[in-house]
């Protein structure tokens, strides 16, 4: 409880512990959908895009509450790959696209997050 006394806040109680989980997840499914989609698992595929569908809707929300202007664009970038997987998803090419450009967007997440823990660390 953040109200107790005796609580000392760790890692975990940071909101970009919580955010870099959901990149993580959202990847992971990703791959996942790669993996079916190569293999002709059309079930498999269209759930794990459902998946990464979700993720990213709510990775989006909570990039860009309260994170300023880059925490908006950042979003807005999550926000277009939403609307661009279902065409990325017919195909292992695009998935791959698809997978290569949300591994950007993370990195990018975690280079603007590290240098802000630097400045406030210094």
């Amino acid at each position: 409880m953040l109200d107790d006394p005796g609580h000392e806040p760790d890692e975990l109680d940071h909101p970009n512990v919580h955010i870099a989980a959901l990149f993580d997840g959202a990847l992971q499914f990703a791959r996942e959908a790669l993996a079916a989609s190569e293999a002709g698992r059309t079930v498999d595929l269209e759930r794990r895009v459902g998946w990464v569908n979700a993720v990213l809707v709510d990775l989006a929300q909570r990039v860009s509450w309260g994170t300023g202007t880059i925490g908006r664009q950042i979003s807005a970038i999550l926000a277009y790959l939403s609307q661009r997987l279902d065409s990325d998803a017919k195909s292992p090419e695009g998935l791959r696209r698809f997978v290569a450009d949300l591994n950007t967007v993370y990195g990018l997440w975690s280079m603007i997050c590290g240098r802000a823990a630097a400045s406030r660390a210094a």
